[in-house]
């Protein structure tokens, strides 16, 4: 199976039919064939590998770390490609087993949602007139 293009089913885009750009056309990852192989470095060279062999060396990496500098030695960034539940699992993951708090990840909003959600509701919204004159006041 090959995705090919992308649509938003609640039509909450910039143009009301399809996702902004980014969403539609950001998905050839997916497909991308170099997703499925796994590389670890072994004696300066990138070596294909097992998922295995991978977690292990990256389990070892972050014990010899943490143990030699702390936590704070250690950060981890999570992914947009994610659910929040992932995300928040793999902030547990790093305050608990890697004892860091350097947690971060990029999320973008989705502000024709937000919009839609409070649209209606009164004092909850401002127009565009109302930001731009209190930018301008303060």
């Amino acid at each position: 199976m090959e995705i090919v293009r992308r649509d938003n089913p609640n039509k909450s885009g910039r143009t009301g039919i399809f996702s902004a750009s980014k969403g539609r056309y950001a998905f050839d990852f997916a497909n991308h064939e170099s997703g499925d192989e796994t590389l670890i470095r072994k004696e300066g060279k990138l070596t294909p590998a097992t998922w295995e062999e991978a977690f292990d060396l990256i389990g070892r990496s972050s014990r010899r770390f943490g143990d030699r500098d702390g936590g704070a030695a250690i950060g981890v960034i999570g992914s947009t490609r994610t659910t929040n539940e992932e995300n928040y699992l793999l902030s547990k993951f790093a305050r608990v087993v890697l004892r860091t708090n350097n947690i971060d990840h990029h999320r973008t909003a989705d502000f024709p949602a937000l919009a839609a959600a409070l649209r209606g509701k009164a004092d909850a919204t401002a127009s565009m007139t109302q930001v731009s004159l209190r930018q301008r006041l303060c």
